[in-house]
């Protein structure tokens, strides 16, 4: 009613109304947006006659709503999402994260925002050729990875991410998005499982598949003449039984690495 009546005292004083919207009920009891121009035709000096143009927008608002509803869901899919998601330009600087992109970093995206990635600190000097190749291909309009990259937090720990990248359109604004996962402790079980398929798990020392390994590497003509040299420790079991297998293992380890 409000809006109502500003229209109306708009037209007693003799302004024209654009884009006035309401909403009417149908005969058949049906709701229809419209949009209205009321225009005021003079003749000297007075009012001869109101121009009255409307425009049923139902159709343009429940696309518009359906816009808005996609991007509200774009947007909860993007905040919530379980990996760690980023918008950066072609330059590298950030434009936007979601909650997991801050909880694998540290920093809060408002921290970010406007900030360049190879001038923050977030990038080991070791990684930035990596990421610079990186980006020369997303310039390209070539997606990337998935590569590790190993990122540094705000706490000065690191973290080693599996990142992909791809490159997208905002507009007229050719963006990179970024999905990136933290793979810390995954390469910490591939490299547990890696030394104890190669190490013996009670001395720590190399193993017979190590051995196997290795002779294979070796093995090879341009590395013959190949020679080994088999040893032997002598009277080990008398160690243990007078001061203990943990005695005997460690001579062992110490004969092992003389």
């Amino acid at each position: 009613m409000p809006k109502l009546l500003k229209a109306f005292n708009s037209l007693i004083r003799g302004k024209n109304i654009k884009d006035y919207e309401f909403v009417y009920r149908t005969k058949n009891k049906e709701l229809r947006n419209v949009r209205a121009d009321v225009g005021l035709i003079k003749k000297n000096g007075k009012i001869s006659e109101i121009l009255v143009i409307l425009k049923d927008t139902t159709e343009q608002k429940q696309i518009e709503e359906s816009l808005k509803n996609s991007e509200r869901k774009f947007r909860m899919m993007f905040e919530y999402a379980p990996d760690a998601y980023y918008i950066n330009d072609p330059k590298g600087n950030f434009i936007e994260g979601n909650k997991a992109a801050e909880q694998l970093i540290g920093y809060k995206k408002e921290e970010l925002i406007g900030k360049n990635i190879f001038k923050i600190g977030l990038l080991e000097p070791k990684q930035l050729i990596k990421v610079t190749r990186l980006l020369a291909k997303n310039i390209s309009n070539r997606p990337t990875g998935p590569d590790e990259i190993t990122l540094r937090r705000k706490d000065s720990s690191k973290v080693i991410a599996e990142i992909s990248t791809y490159p997208i359109k905002i507009g007229d604004k050719p963006l990179i998005l970024g999905i990136a996962r933290d793979i810390t402790e995954r390469k910490k079980s591939e490299e547990k499982i890696k030394y104890l398929s190669f190490h013996d798990s009670l001395t720590g020392l190399y193993n017979r598949a190590y051995f196997d390994e290795e002779l294979k590497r070796l093995n090879i003509e341009r590395g013959l003449p190949l020679s080994i040299i088999v040893g032997d420790v002598n009277g080990l079991k008398l160690i243990n039984d007078a001061f203990g297998h943990s005695r005997g293992i460690w001579f062992y380890v110490k004969f092992q690495r003389f």
